[in-house]
């Protein structure tokens, strides 16, 4: 099995509230929790990357640089390591990209440009909120990965569990 992850990065890896930091936009962190929950997604798949952001434009290299900066373990970047297209909806340039590479069995891309919906494997996110827990679940699912265990926090105890949990009354 070939696995592809498409992602961007302005939205999913760096969403749009990491912009009210004062900072220039190289400076800005990745959200953490994206970039955490991205290198499980690849590695998990035993994927590689495929970049369908703008920032394509700035070579090969100064992107590998870039990712590494922030955190992003480097699976290898697919060969033909891009599918940006200026001016080329994400969807359109994903899909031939795919038609392109045969060998692709499974993919996910992760995007936040609406059109990303029309593709089997798109995941959208919210540019402002990024990658989030919910969309790596559909990803995960995308690329045939079992679920993760649930996010949900461990809940404190309530005045109604006191004896099941032998807590005194304060």
């Amino acid at each position: 099995m070939t696995a592809v992850v498409f992602i961007d990065i302005d939205g999913p890896l760096l969403p749009g509230r990491f912009y009210a930091i004062d900072l220039d936009r190289e400076q800005l962190p990745f959200d953490p929790a994206a970039v955490a929950m991205f290198n499980k997604l690849v590695e998990g798949a035993d994927a590689q990357i495929v970049i369908s952001s703008a920032w394509a434009r700035l070579g090969r290299v100064a992107v590998e640089e870039i990712l590494e900066k922030h955190g992003i373990k480097m699976a290898p970047l697919h060969d033909d390591w891009t599918c940006y297209e200026r001016g080329m909806g994400r969807a359109v340039s994903i899909g031939r990209w795919l038609v392109k590479h045969p060998e692709i069995t499974n993919y996910v891309a992760i995007d936040d440009d609406e059109d990303i919906k029309t593709l089997v494997g798109g995941v959208h996110c919210a540019f402002k909120d990024g990658f989030l827990f919910d969309q790596y679940e559909v990803a995960r699912r995308c690329l045939g990965l079992e679920r993760e265990l649930s996010a949900e926090p461990p809940r404190s105890p309530s005045p109604l569990d006191r004896g099941k949990y032998n807590v005194q009354n304060a």
